[in-house]
């Protein structure tokens, strides 16, 4: 397709059956982020961030980089079940939803923040 622009991407993500992460270098979870918050399957090579987005078996598949012969399999079989494609599709919507919006995000880093406060201000003693 060459060069998508960005307001195309929703539509073009909801008339994919499964998305494919394979990236040659470290990946970033932004597109497999993107598919799950469509309701798309994502498989990807179980590296980096993908191995925090993608729940392996539950949201998508995660795959060996070094066994492509596992994403052929991984991608045949989520292409001859609709049912699964469809609840992972769902399962990986509701992680999105739930665990990577702005609010979430801003909530988590809160936190993290104030854990760290509350153990420096501990006396040395306490400390572990």
């Amino acid at each position: 397709m060459g060069p998508v622009l960005a307001h195309d991407i929703p539509s073009l993500l909801h008339a994919a059956d499964v998305i494919a992460c394979t990236p040659q270098q470290a990946p970033h979870a932004t597109t497999a982020l993107a598919a799950m918050a469509s309701g798309v399957v994502v498989v990807g090579v179980a590296l980096d961030a993908l191995v925090d987005v993608i729940v392996n078996g539950v949201t998508g598949w995660l795959v060996s980089p070094d066994r492509p012969f596992d994403l052929t399999a991984a991608l045949k079989v989520l292409a001859g079940s609709r049912f699964q494609r469809e609840a992972m599709g769902s399962a990986g919507r509701s992680r999105v939803m739930s665990r990577f919006t702005w609010d979430r995000i801003a909530l988590d880093a809160n936190t993290i923040y104030e854990t760290l406060h509350l153990q420096q201000h501990r006396p040395a003693s306490v400390r572990t």
